[in-house]
């Protein structure tokens, strides 16, 4: 068994383009991701990207790059695909960071590899944490989710959910762990409605009936950036 972090980057976002070349401080966003990835103990880091400037920062500290220039539609399936293009093992565990995941918890990261390398009854998990403020509960890019007593997945949402109280809810941390197989079955599964009009990737597992477990950190310190208002809030 080993432990793989993939960050998936791209430049062509729509809410915020090139933020992944964009100043924090001496260093890009980007940079900041990886050499924060780097820190994570026994993984092997890669990036996987259709852009040659991406692809020279990860060259540049070090990180083997992955480069496709075919079009994918998410993260996962930018993953997906080179699970099945490049040599795994079975019992392979493949964390996802997403790459405008500022300042993210490497203790979370852990907890996920843990999990998924002590549980055998599901193939895909996240992380999640309680929130209760009101601009996140109202913020379409603050993705919501709604758990069942075992903090399993029932729905993620960009939305005011009716079953959140605005005082006590969720928040999604954009941070995946998978087991190889619930990869490379990815772009084989059926699409729903709710994936398309939330735009939310995960939402496919779930639509055919692919756990996902929740874990549920105590406090958040990261930062997704979606917005330049994302963006100044850190740079002040």
């Amino acid at each position: 068994m080993a432990t793989k972090i993939i960050i998936p980057a791209r430049l062509d976002s729509s809410r915020l383009p090139g933020k992944l070349l964009l100043k924090i401080g001496n260093k890009t966003l980007l940079e900041h991701i990886i050499c924060r990835s780097k820190k994570i103990k026994n993984t092997t880091l890669f990036v996987a990207t259709d852009n040659k400037k991406i692809e020279n920062i990860a060259k540049s500290l070090d990180v083997e790059c992955w480069f496709s220039s075919k079009k994918f539609e998410n993260g996962t399936h930018r993953i997906s695909y080179f699970t099945n293009t490049k040599k795994f093992k079975t019992n392979d565990i493949i964390i996802n960071i997403q790459a405008d995941e500022y300042n993210f918890s490497i203790h979370g990261v852990n907890k996920l590899i843990k999990y998924l390398s002590l549980k055998s009854s599901h193939a895909v998990a996240t992380l999640i944490y309680r929130d209760s403020i009101k601009k996140n509960y109202n913020n379409i890019n603050n993705v919501k989710v709604i758990t069942d007593k075992s903090n399993n997945a029932l729905y993620f949402t960009r939305q005011k959910s009716p079953l959140n109280s605005i005082n006590n809810f969720y928040t999604h941390i954009g941070i995946y762990g998978y087991k190889i197989n619930a990869l490379k079955i990815y772009d084989k599964l059926e699409k729903s409605n709710y994936e398309y009009n939330e735009k939310l990737e995960q939402l496919r597992y779930i639509w055919n009936n692919i756990p996902i477990h929740c874990i549920l950190l105590n406090k958040n310190q990261s930062v997704s950036i979606n917005t330049i208002e994302d963006l100044n809030i850190l740079k002040k």
